[in-house]
């Protein structure tokens, strides 16, 4: 198991598309990382990312004067007890004491909000676990953004954001060396984790009622579930008066914004039920066996 430069933002647990607890699977064998197929796949990131790298590279030599390098090669951090952290180098920029490493990124139109206020932090992230492993002194990002806009960002070495990164990452380290699994975070990628870490129940019963840290969270996501309930209740009626103002009216002026009650188009479906009672043969054909999820329920 190593860590490279594309872990360290959910290392960190600040990657907004990967949780700690997701790439813990993925560095534990328990869930393989979508990029092998990503790579097969033409309508995917990670595909047109390969594709355009080099466009990107020739983009930048061509803007700056640079010259830059063209190699693959993977070198560990040179302290033994880091070891695990790993630099995967696929560019270098040469004869420049300025810059010495570029770092080439295709940016897809729903992710370029993330890069209106400059670097985000998972790229930042990314490229200091590079600086930190190789050494360097700084590395350009050139970045392609929405496959119109061009930038470059300088990223120089910081000591002290090198420590803070080495720290984050051997923590998670701790939890990989450990086989322990991190805490969940919440967001959408630690749930889709929690399921496939423990898809199936065994009927067993735990018994939870002297252990107070447990206690206090199952007693405060109660009180959260009833609190959003009555949140949704109210907003429920809320919404249905401003219907009821409405009437057949489409649209709704206010001081500081606007409703509207539209209908949708009309569609056209399949009637499968009836369907079935006409041909109950075609679901013995194409019937597809879907296992089901756990349901969490608090009482």
């Amino acid at each position: 198991m190593r860590l490279f430069s594309q872990d360290a933002a959910a290392a960190l647990g600040l990657d907004p598309d990967k949780s700690q607890l997701e790439l813990w699977l993925e560095k534990t064998g328990r869930q393989t990382a979508a990029l092998e197929n990503d790579l097969r796949e033409d309508s995917t990131p990670t595909f047109w990312q390969s594709v355009l790298e080099p466009i990107i590279s020739w983009r930048y030599s061509r803007s700056t004067g640079r010259k830059v390098r063209r190699f693959s090669r993977e070198m560990s951090h040179a302290s033994p007890d880091l070891s695990w952290m790993v630099a995967r180098i696929e560019r270098e920029v040469l004869d420049d004491e300025e810059v010495q490493l570029l770092v080439c990124k295709a940016v897809g139109a729903s992710e370029v909000h993330r890069w209106l206020e400059g670097v985000p932090v998972a790229m930042r992230l990314q490229v200091m676990h590079l600086l930190a492993v190789t050494g360097k002194h700084a590395a350009d990002v050139a970045v392609l953004l929405g496959g119109q806009q061009w930038q470059i960002h300088r990223i120089e070495r910081d000591e002290a954001g090198i420590a803070q990164l080495i720290e984050g990452e051997r923590q998670f380290w701790h939890y990989l060396d450990t086989d322990r699994p991190p805490p969940a975070d919440g967001s959408f990628s630690a749930g889709k984790a929690v399921a496939r870490l423990y898809p199936q129940d065994s009927g067993a019963r735990c018994d939870f009622r002297q252990q107070a840290g447990l206690l206090a969270i199952y007693l405060e996501l109660k009180v959260l579930r009833q609190a959003l309930q009555a949140k949704q209740a109210r907003a429920a009626e809320l919404q249905q008066r401003l219907q009821q103002a409405l009437g057949d009216a489409t649209y709704g002026d206010f001081p500081h914004g606007s409703i509207r009650w539209q209908r949708a188009q009309d569609r056209t479906v399949l009637d499968v039920e009836r369907l079935l009672q006409d041909h109950p043969e075609l679901l013995e054909r194409y019937a597809k066996h879907l296992p089901g999820d756990r349901q969490f329920v608090i009482s």
